[in-house]
């Protein structure tokens, strides 16, 4: 799509609601508006209130239908836009999670995603406390090799 079109379509795409966004999306495949409501569960009425309410949006969403038949792919990425902030707020959460290991994982998701990073080798001096910690930690999967190894020479 050229630079143009895709300008236009993200202006569209950025005025709608999140149900005419889906009611976009479902119209590419639908044959009629109402069956297109239907797909995402809302009645036709729902869809023709909005056309009588706003005739300039009717305009834009059939634009937009139209823009996204020459390239489907920008409505994804409108509904990916719209879905960053839930997403990131769903890693904070884990930060609370009761796992160690997923506490860990969002932790470090969101030092990656900000840009932050840490050395790729870190030297630890043997008998100090970080040490020890790091030990403990692996031990569990330092006796899993171990009896996996031993399966293997029997």
């Amino acid at each position: 799509m050229d630079p143009e079109r895709k300008a236009e379509l993200d202006s569209i795409l950025r005025r709608l609601t999140t149900n005419q966004l889906k009611f976009v999306r479902a119209r590419l495949s639908s044959p009629t508006d109402a069956d297109a409501a239907r797909e995402i569960g809302l009645v036709k009425g729902t869809v023709y209130a909005w056309w009588q309410k706003s005739p300039e949006r009717k305009i834009e969403v059939q634009r937009a239908i139209q823009l996204l038949n020459l390239d489907g792919v920008a409505i994804a990425h409108e509904v990916n836009r719209r879905a960053v902030a839930t997403a990131a707020e769903k890693i904070v959460e884990l930060l609370d999670n009761p796992d160690a290991l997923m506490r860990f994982r969002a932790a470090t998701d969101i030092l990656d995603r900000a840009g932050v990073k840490g050395p790729a080798n870190v030297e630890v001096e043997a008998g100090s406390r970080l040490a020890e910690l790091l030990k403990k930690a692996i031990a569990p999967w330092s006796q899993s090799e171990k009896a996996e190894e031993g399966e293997g020479k029997e």
